[in-house]
C-alpha cells in the first residue's frame, strides 16, 4: 500500500501565515495594557503632595447692586462693574465721571478770568486844584483889589453803576472837592486871621458814562458825566464887604457861590488784581459852567446874583477843578 501524501496549494499556505502575523502584532499591542493593570494606581509625578494646602480661589469681580424690580421687590442678583458697560479705572472715576469732569473744567476755562460784567463800586481819593473860568484861581493886584491864590486841597468822589458787555458802565458819581482860599484885600494875607474866606467846598452830582478798553488785567477808559455843581466860598470872620456888580454902595457877604451845569471829562486807568478788585487813578476834570455868581447878604440874609458878563475882579466863582484820585473799586 503506498501512502500519497496530499499536496497543499501555494494559496492556503500564504493565507495562514497572514492570519499567523496578524494574531502577533496584536498580542503586542495588548501587553502594555495588561501590565499597567497588573500594577497599583501611581500618584502622577506632577501632583501635589495630600498634606498641601488647598490654592485659593479667584477673587470674584466686584459687583453693582442692581435696584429691586417692581414686580417681585426684590434686587436681582449682583453683576459684576464690568459688565455694565462701565469700567472703573485706577483713579476710581468710570467712564462717565470723567467726562462730567472733562465738561466741568471745560466750563471753567471759558469762564472770564476777571469780573467785567456786573455792579460798580468805585471809591477816589486825592488832590484838587483850581482852574481859571469866570474867576482867577490866583491874582497879584495888578488889575483888582483882591490879591491871593486858591490852594490845592482835598478831593473824594464815589461812583455807582453797572458795567457790561466789558466796554461800557453807567452809573451816578458824587465829587467832593475843596480848596484853600488865601486873599487878602491889598495884600495877600500873612495868616489865616488875615484871610477873607476861610474855605471853599465845592459839590458835584454826574450822571457817568465810562468807555473801557479791557487789555488783559489792565482797563483803559474815557469818561464823560454831564451834572450839576454847587461851588461855594464861606467868608470868615463877619464877612467880606465890597461893591458888587449892579448894586449901590457896599455889600457884605458870609458866602459867595454859583450852581448851575456843570461837565465833568476823566481819563481813567485801574489794574486788576484779584477777580473782582482793582486799583487805579484818575483825572478829573470838572467843568463849572455857571450863568452867574451870587452872594448871601450877611444883612438881610438874601441872595444877590450878578450875571458872569459882568466884569469882576474880585469874584471868586465859577471856576473849573482839576482833581487827581487815587481808585479803588469792585465789580460783582
Amino acid at each position: 500500500m503506498v501512502f500519497v501524501r496530499p499536496r497543499v496549494s501555494t494559496f492556503m499556505k500564504t493565507s495562514w501565515r497572514l492570519v499567523g502575523a496578524a494574531a502577533l502584532a496584536c498580542g503586542l499591542s495588548l501587553a502594555p495594557n495588561l501590565a499597567s493593570a497588573a500594577q497599583p494606581d501611581a500618584a502622577p509625578a506632577d501632583a501635589a503632595p495630600a498634606d498641601a494646602a488647598p490654592a485659593p480661589a479667584p477673587a470674584p469681580a466686584p459687583a453693582t447692586q442692581q435696584p429691586a424690580t417692581a414686580e417681585t421687590g426684590v434686587a436681582p442678583a449682583l453683576a459684576p462693574a464690568g459688565d455694565a458697560g462701565q469700567p472703573v479705572n485706577d483713579d476710581g472715576m468710570t467712564a462717565a465721571d470723567r467726562k462730567k469732569a472733562a465738561q466741568q473744567r471745560k466750563q471753567q476755562k471759558k469762564q472770564p478770568k476777571f469780573q467785567r460784567n456786573g455792579f460798580v463800586a468805585e471809591l477816589g481819593l486825592g488832590a484838587n486844584l483850581c482852574i481859571s473860568g469866570a474867576a482867577k484861581c490866583s491874582e497879584d493886584g495888578t488889575t483888582g483889589a483882591m490879591i491871593g491864590r486858591n490852594a490845592p486841597s482835598l478831593a473824594t468822589g464815589v461812583t455807582l453803576g453797572v458795567r457790561f458787555k466789558e466796554f461800557f458802565l453807567i452809573g451816578l458819581a458824587y465829587d467832593f472837592h475843596m480848596l484853600s482860599p488865601r486873599w487878602g484885600f491889598g495884600a495877600a494875607p500873612a495868616s489865616s486871621d488875615d484871610q477873607l474866606y476861610q474855605n471853599a467846598h465845592l459839590h458835584n452830582i454826574f450822571g457817568v458814562v465810562r468807555l473801557i478798553i479791557p487789555v488783559k488785567r489792565v482797563d483803559i477808559g474815557l469818561e464823560a458825566a454831564p451834572g450839576y455843581a454847587f461851588n461855594f466860598f464861606n467868608a470868615a470872620g463877619d464877612g467880606v464887604t465890597r461893591q458888587l456888580p449892579e448894586t449901590a454902595g457896599l455889600t457884605t457877604y458870609t458866602r459867595e457861590f454859583s450852581r448851575g451845569f456843570a461837565l465833568k471829562l476823566a481819563p481813567v486807568f485801574s489794574v486788576f488784581v484779584s477777580k473782582h478788585a482793582y486799583l487805579g487813578v484818575r483825572g478829573d476834570v470838572l467843568l463849572g459852567i455857571h450863568s452867574e455868581s451870587c452872594y448871601k447878604d450877611a444883612a438881610s440874609l438874601r441872595n444877590v446874583c450878578v450875571s458872569t458878563s459882568f466884569v469882576d475882579q474880585e469874584r471868586r466863582v465859577p471856576i473849573h477843578n482839576l482833581g487827581i484820585k487815587a481808585l479803588i473799586g469792585a465789580v460783582f
